[in-house]
């Protein structure tokens, strides 16, 4: 399977564009206006996510949206998440970071890098 470039490209955009969006110990999260009062670290959004729940959002839009299209039900996990964005990107799961739960933007965007050069060589 040949990696995905167009999407990861995507996703490494939203993530440089706005890096407190991205928090890879939940697959995706919509916060309320109160921990965004309380906690400036999150993005105005509202809307945090790892890896894999970049790739996903990115695939299919945003996270209501992702409801909305019955993409995830309620208790599917970051486990399945996982998954679909390796299907999505086209990298077999176990070579993708979606578990290194203490990775911040520089390591996940270098991760990307990484994978669009190769792909692209």
């Amino acid at each position: 399977m040949k990696p995905n470039v167009k999407l990861l490209r995507k996703v490494r955009d939203l993530i440089a564009e706005e890096p407190r969006r991205l928090r890879m110990g939940t697959w995706g999260q919509r916060w309320t206006k109160r921990d965004l009062k309380n906690w400036p670290t999150l993005p105005p959004c509202g809307t945090t996510g790892c890896l894999a729940g970049h790739i996903v959002m990115a695939h299919r839009g945003t996270l209501r949206g992702l409801f909305r299209m019955g993409v995830i039900r309620e208790r599917l996990n970051g486990e399945h998440i996982s998954r679909v964005a390796a299907r999505l990107i086209g990298i077999p799961r176990e070579s993708c970071p979606f578990n290194e739960i203490f990775w911040g933007k520089d390591e996940v965007l270098a991760w990307i890098d990484r994978q669009i050069d190769a792909a692209t060589k």
